[in-house]
């Protein structure tokens, strides 16, 4: 089971689903996050719905989770909120609000995908596939 993280304050229990937005009709990832590794995407609330489920998809069983920067609006209930609609339509990965984190790995635009372990990172921009994007950052995930 996952968590919603929200500043640390609140947490919701959240599920899971595919679509498989890089081709593959199922999920096709042999890869977890380990106790010395995080994948986080940076996202916005302006990022598509079906964006971020897509997304969403491949990052929840395997451990990822989505970063935003802030508050839409600098409004709390406006962002859960919208959070609840996302849920309603299967975005279901862990989210946290992390400006610091941002500011950390020099993210500028969304969605950007940070692979962590230990002191390094690898950082890939753009509206690519979590396997794709785990593929270029050297990262083995072949079943």
């Amino acid at each position: 089971m996952r968590r919603l993280i929200l500043m640390g304050l609140l947490a919701i229990s959240i599920g899971n689903v595919c679509y498989g937005c890089c081709g593959a009709d199922e999920l096709d990832i042999d890869f977890s996050v380990e106790k010395d590794e995080k994948l986080y995407v940076f996202v916005s609330m302006s990022i598509p719905e079906n964006t971020l489920k897509e997304i969403s998809q491949h990052i929840e069983p395997i451990g990822g989770s989505f970063v935003f920067r802030g508050l839409p609006g600098g409004s709390f209930p406006a962002f859960t909120k919208r959070v609840s609609e996302l849920r309603k339509v299967g975005i279901s990965a862990d989210l946290q609000i992390d400006p610091d984190l941002f500011e950390d790995y020099q993210v500028e635009a969304v969605p950007t995908f940070v692979y962590v372990k230990d002191d390094d990172h690898k950082k890939i921009v753009g509206n690519v596939s979590v396997p794709w994007a785990l593929r270029e950052m050297g990262v083995s995930i072949e079943k």
